[in-house]
């Protein structure tokens, strides 16, 4: 069988002819010659001749087949059919076998057969309506009936792979190929003389040293001959063409029809078709097209066949059975089975976990599932409350997406798809889905008065202030409790420091991300001129932010100052109410600038304050806590020196009372100094005069002087409380005035000299007595007179004149 392409066609071929070979040597009438091959013996191209009625069997009976005649076989073993052109081979009749049509012998008979029309009836009507060989490889020439259609249509078998050529050689009466022909091939020959295509053949074997053939030569119809004889006669021939054409054994072929489970056709499935008997060979199977059918590019020789699928469409896998077995024969000579996939699918576990320590959270957390191919979307699913949740139904194959829709309690919501695949390779497919922790943070706004603005009155200034945000304010925020999270995870201890806060321009400060929790707040350096607020907040921290505000309290300047007062006991200075009189400023030292750029000059006037009673006096003022500032007296009482110091806060300022002295001269009427005077101090509201009122005394001396030192400020009397010797007392009240520190005051104070007694006159003389008292009377009306005008002048105060 020379178009076998396999191995196994070989031993199927080799089986066959040895059944035919015993079955002869069982029939004991045959006796061909035992060197004739057993292939030229038993072949579909000597059984096609038998088919015509040629008696094949009758020579081989005899020992004529494939023997050489000195003439033409006898008609006793003939078919019957004769030479005509008439008939194409193709025409059948009605038959009962697998394609339901046989050749027509009964026409050939009646109309003859041709060398071409024979070749065409053999080749494309016995091999397969009875031989069921598959030609498909050596499409019909375009004339049945012509040996030059044969011809040309040669050179397409062997372009297209459906046959090749044998090279030869020839002589006068000489054929040698370059290789053994297979039975059945095409042997084409010409007129050796004109070179004109004329005459085909079937090669039949090689025995005897001769080259045999089928075919129709004359009238006698299909017959056995040689090539050497084909080269004789008188109108002789030579072969042209020795063409080996690819034809198939009797075959069958095995379809597939894929489907899903619900009956809808799958594109993309292989099989393979394994020989039952001889599993070492298989054939490859088309994948299944979009209708789910899959077929074979070649026949397949009878037998029993193990159907496997070995490639799946994507996402599908056995449905139950997994291996189908068939059989090829002529009945069931082209089978087609449906296989069934299912979808893949594996078991889906959700596990939620804490996104930063990979513990199980515990709780419910809820989330859909959607098919990135259908972009369907299934219900919510939820965990238990230990975070775990097994789906009830397998996943089928594909690509998803889990969503979160809520998050257990203490975590946010994780609303990123999780893209998943199945792709059934792993029974069970776990996802575990993350959270992170809900976390809130602590924000802080530290608040405090800031110098803002400054106003001014009557050149008094005053510092303007106003609540603002406090930069650099530091905090530390620790737990107030163990703080635990819902995977059970503890997180920060009690008391340990959470994070550290630095407020900012605007006196804010957002602290990290810290577990929901208690936490105290604290400040542990309050900003450059505030009063630290050292008592700690509590803070519940949620998910979010948490506000805190603290208020800081400025630090305030005390600007204090004593003031004490001479005080002088024996004139009585210091003790009536003098220290009230007294008027303090407040002054600032430098420039201060506020937040508006109004300004506080250097020396600026702040406060005007008088002390207590005690001489205490504390200013008011509420002045920035780092100005400098500096006290100043303004006013003081009359009877006390004003002070030009500055003092600074906490200072003891002490006026001295103005002092002056009171000098004095004593003289009579007419300048003579008078020794011996005493001449008394008293308050200018004295009434009584005497030694034991008045304030200090003091007596003339020599040279008629008197003084009194250290007189304080005012006004005070001087009254002469004893005359000299021989004076006469004054009685006049001398008002002085002490004005200014260190000022002598002066006075001039005058006695009259007591009159002398008149002496014992003589005796008078007669009429002396009126001239006596004449003088006399003279002298007391002058006394008179002094006393009167210094009386009116004491009352007048003039005590300087």
């Amino acid at each position: 069988m020379f178009l076998l392409k396999d191995k196994y066609h070989k031993i199927v071929c080799c089986f066959m002819i040895l059944v035919i070979l015993a079955s002869s040597l069982l029939n004991l009438s045959a006796a061909p010659a035992a060197d004739i091959p057993s292939t030229m013996l038993d072949n579909i191209y000597l059984d096609a001749l038998t088919y015509t009625g040629y008696k094949t069997d009758a020579q081989k009976a005899d020992g004529s087949i494939f023997k050489t005649y000195s003439g033409n076989a006898p008609a006793s073993v003939r078919s019957g059919i004769g030479y005509g052109t008439g008939p194409s081979g193709l025409e059948t009749v009605a038959a009962g076998n697998k394609t339901g049509k046989a050749p027509d012998i009964a026409k050939f008979k009646a109309n003859g057969l041709c060398c071409a029309s024979y070749v065409s009836y053999v080749y494309y009507n016995y091999l397969p309506n009875i031989a069921r060989m598959d030609v498909s490889k050596i499409p019909q020439p375009a004339n049945p009936r012509s040996p030059i259609s044969y011809n040309s249509a040669v050179e397409n078998w062997v372009k297209s792979g459906g046959a090749r050529r044998i090279a030869f050689t020839q002589g006068t009466n000489s054929f040698t190929p370059s290789e053994e022909i297979p039975i059945g091939s095409l042997i084409i020959f010409k007129h050796k003389t004109t070179g004109e295509i004329a005459h085909l053949a079937l090669y039949a074997g090689y025995y005897a040293g001769k080259h045999f053939v089928t075919h129709v030569g004359n009238e006698r119809g299909p017959e056995i001959s040689t090539v050497e004889g084909m080269s004789k006669g008188s109108y002789p021939e030579v072969v042209t063409q020795v063409v080996v054409p690819v034809v198939g054994e009797p075959v069958g072929t095995i379809s597939v029809y894929k489907t899903d489970e619900n009956g809808k056709p799958l594109a993309g499935a292989k099989f393979k078709a394994t020989m039952a008997e001889h599993p070492e060979y298989s054939f490859l199977i088309d994948p299944t097209d979009e209708n789910g059918n899959g077929k074979m590019n070649m026949g397949l020789p009878y037998g029993k066949y193990i159907l496997t699928e070995i490639e799946f469409p994507e996402g599908y896998t056995y449905s139950g059975q997994k291996e189908y077995t068939v059989e090829i024969c002529d009945e069931t000579q082209f089978v087609t089975v449906r296989a069934v996939n299912r979808l893949k699918s594996s078991k889906l576990t959700v596990i939620k976990v804490d996104s930063e320590t990979g513990q199980t959270v515990k709780g419910v957390t809820g989330f859909k599932i959607k098919n990135l191919k259908t972009n369907t979307e299934s219900e919510t699913y939820y965990t238990d409350e230990n975070g775990f949740l097994t789906l009830p139904d397998e996943i089928t194959y594909g690509d998803y997406e889990l969503t979160e829709i809520t998050p257990p309690k203490g975590y946010t919501l994780n609303s990123v798809p999780i893209a998943f695949s199945i792709d059934g390779n792993t029974p069970e497919v776990v996802i575990r889905l993350s959270d992170k922790p809900e976390k809130g943070k602590i924000s802080v706004l530290k608040r405090g008065e800031m110098f803002s603005s400054v106003t001014e009155t009557d050149g008094i200034y005053t510092p303007v202030y106003s609540e603002r945000g406090l930069k650099g304010a530091e905090f530390e925020v620790t737990a107030a409790e163990d703080i635990y999270t819902a995977d059970g995870t503890l997180r920060i201890s009690k008391g340990a420091l959470a994070d550290t806060l630095v407020t900012d321009e605007s006196g804010k400060a957002v602290s990290k991300e810290l577990y929901p929790g208690k936490y105290l707040l604290r400040e542990i350096s309050a900003p450059e001129g505030y009063i630290l607020n050292a008592e700690p907040r509590e803070i519940t921290v949620v998910s979010g932010i948490t506000s805190a505000e603290i208020f800081n309290k400025r630090k305030k300047q005390e600007y204090t100052i004593q003031k004490n007062l001479e005080t002088d006991q024996k004139f009585g200075i210091g003790f009536n109410g003098e220290i009230l009189n007294i008027r303090f400023g407040l002054f600032s030292k430098t420039e201060l600038t506020a937040l508006d750029g109004s300004v506080i000059p250097a020396d600026g006037l702040i406060e005007i304050a008088s002390p207590d009673e005690d001489g205490a006096l504390r200013f008011t003022a509420d002045m920035p806590y780092n100005a400098e500032c500096y006290i100043k007296e303004l006013e003081t009482d009359e009877h006390y020196i004003l002070s030009d110091e500055q003092y600074l806060s906490g200072d003891t300022a002490e006026n001295k009372i103005i002092r002056g002295s009171i000098e004095g001269l004593k003289t009579d009427p007419n300048g003579r100094v008078l020794k011996g005077a005493v001449i008394g101090l008293f308050y200018p509201f004295e009434t009584e005069f005497s030694l034991d009122t008045a304030i200090e005394t003091f007596e003339t001396d020599e040279a008629g002087r008197f003084s009194f030192k250290d007189v304080p400020y005012g006004e005070w009397i001087i009254r002469e409380l004893k005359a000299p010797d021989g004076y006469i007392l004054s009685e006049e009240n001398y008002t002085v005035t002490v004005k200014e520190n260190g000022e002598t005051v002066k006075l001039n104070i005058k006695n009259s000299k007591i009159p002398e007694p008149p002496s014992a006159p003589e005796s008078p003389k007669t009429g002396d007595t009126a001239n006596l008292l004449i003088p006399s009377a003279v002298l007391f009306t002058a006394l008179a007179v002094i006393i009167f005008l210094s009386k009116k002048f004491k009352k007048e105060g003039n005590i300087n004149e």
